[in-house]
């Protein structure tokens, strides 16, 4: 039995069901073929796309253009989002073994692999990580998992977004079937953490794989034979609820433009979530071809920001590798990691919701922190973003992490926070002097947040002299709303504008 409902949008009837499975399905949409670029008479399976869906890895069995039986091929699209002529990776990642990606993180700089890669080039089971470099990819180091062990002859693994969650499915001891879904987090040792079921919501007396974690960090897609549905493998849909990865909302059918009467899985989506790609003989140009298919609201994940650009030598304007972590303020620190390609192109995902503070390093340069309020944020958006390194040999670096509640001068309890990194850094470095500027937005009289903006460059400069800065070492500045950074029409500009600004130099006269 069904339940039928009809929308109007722009003139155009959608026509929409809800079955007794639980699926949401969307009748008028039509899965597409990737076309003859990425697709051929054999078989491409296990697509995975890149964040800003202009990337898309995948493999190609028993092909004539392979190293060995199923190497890893890429296709990357033009300006007009047309999929060019696939390209193989070629070695250290093809090999004469089996080799396929499971997930890229969204700089596109690192790559989680099948297989342990072992120096002899023969391969054992598991799964290894890869960067890009200069010089081509890195050859594939082991993921070590603690405790780990699984009593299936098959696993999958997912490395999220922030590049700390890593979703598998296997068989254990606690699992409540077949394989289960589990999570593993990485540890600042390198390792990932014992998997955790994530318990009978989502794992069932049946067969749970190829997970996948959306941008949002809590949207999980994911293939059972165990919830019903339409054939032998399903994939479902379903929520994180809290943050004990163990509450998750009641699995939903994508339904029978994805799902068919045979095994459906290896379901992936872009940080859009506007569509999802997958694995199709339907219509197919001969064997299993890569398709997508637009989903409908109810089945994508919640919003996020996509923040792409640069990092820069402030001082040669030449681009450079770094490091980029980023902390959720103010409960999750560490929320994830990223680098920048030898190009100096970095991407990080924000899911929509909070407040976030991130920081660029490298060796012999002064650390970049910055900070951006998504707590507004309603619809996936794009920002481009560079980021300057300053060499610590030079003389100047800038933080901006400091906010203030709108015509307030007092600072927030997360700026105290920063403030006393300010401190420990001038500690540190003893020959370092502070300029503070502060910023207004344009809320009220000009002259008033003039006055605004010296009240708050005296609250930090304060702070610092009671925490044993030299008042020498210090000077500071109110610049009203002459410089904003962000437009004022919006709740995030304004915030983003109420802020101070740190420049850092060293007298090289004395």
């Amino acid at each position: 039995m069904s339940v039928y409902i009809r929308y109007i949008l722009a003139g155009i009837v959608l026509v929409i069901f809800v079955s007794t499975n639980g699926s949401l399905l969307c009748q008028q949409e039509k899965p597409e073929n990737l076309g003859p670029t990425i697709n051929t008479e054999g078989d491409e399976l296990m697509p995975v796309i890149s964040p800003d869906g202009k990337t898309i890895y995948f493999c190609r069995d028993d092909f004539e253009g392979n190293y060995g039986k199923q190497d890893i091929w890429y296709s990357v699209q033009d300006e007009n989002g047309k999929w060019l002529p696939s390209i193989n990776m070629g070695p250290p990642l093809n090999d004469e073994y089996n080799n396929f990606v499971i997930s890229v993180t969204p700089d596109g700089n690192t790559l989680l692999l099948g297989n342990v890669y072992k120096p002899d080039g023969t391969v054992e089971r598991g799964i290894s990580i890869a960067h890009r470099t200069a010089d081509g990819w890195t050859f594939p180091e082991k993921i070590n998992i603690e405790y780990y062990y699984n009593q299936s002859e098959y696993s999958s693994f997912y490395l999220a977004n922030d590049g700390v969650t890593l979703l598998m499915s296997i068989q254990r001891e606690d699992s409540y079937g077949d394989k289960d879904i589990y999570v593993s987090f990485l540890q600042p040792n390198g390792e990932f953490t014992e998997p955790m079921n994530l318990g009978p919501t989502i794992n069932t007396p049946g067969d749970e794989s190829t997970p996948f974690l959306a941008s949002d960090g809590v949207s999980l897609y994911f293939s059972s034979t165990g919830h019903g549905g339409y054939g032998n493998s399903d994939v479902f849909f379903s929520r994180k609820v809290d943050s004990s990865w163990t509450n998750w909302k009641q699995p939903k059918n994508l339904g029978p433009a994805i799902n068919t009467a045979g095994s459906d899985i290896y379901l992936k989506l872009s940080a859009a979530g506007d569509f999802a790609y997958f694995v199709s003989t339907e219509n197919s140009y001969g064997k299993e071809d890569i398709f997508r298919i637009r989903l409908p609201e109810t089945l994508r994940p919640l919003p996020v920001l996509l923040i792409h650009g640069k990092v820069i030598n402030k001082k040669t304007r030449t681009p450079m590798e770094a490091i980029i972590t980023y902390d959720r303020i103010p409960d999750r620190p560490e929320a994830g990691i990223a680098r920048s390609d030898p190009m100096g192109n970095y991407k990080i995902v924000l899911p929509a919701g909070y407040r976030y503070r991130f920081h660029a390093k490298s060796d012999g340069f002064f650390t970049f922190t910055d900070s951006l309020d998504l707590r507004f944020l309603s619809l996936y958006t794009e920002l481009e973003r560079d980021i300057e390194l300053i060499p610590m040999e030079d003389s100047i670096m800038c933080f901006r992490n400091i906010l203030f509640n709108s015509g307030k001068s007092a600072l927030f309890k997360e700026s105290i926070i920063e403030l006393e990194k300010i401190v420990k850094f001038m500690s540190t470095y003893e020959d370092i002097n502070l300029d503070v500027y502060a910023h207004c937005d344009s809320v009220g009289d000009e002259d008033m947040n003039q006055r605004l903006s010296e009240k708050r460059s005296n609250e930090v400069t304060n702070y610092l002299f009671k925490r044993g800065i030299d008042p020498s070492r210090v000077q500071s500045e109110g610049f009203g709303e002459m410089r904003p950074l962000w437009s004022n029409t919006t709740p995030e500009g304004r915030q983003y504008n109420r802020r101070v600004e740190f420049k850092v130099w060293r007298n090289i006269l004395r």
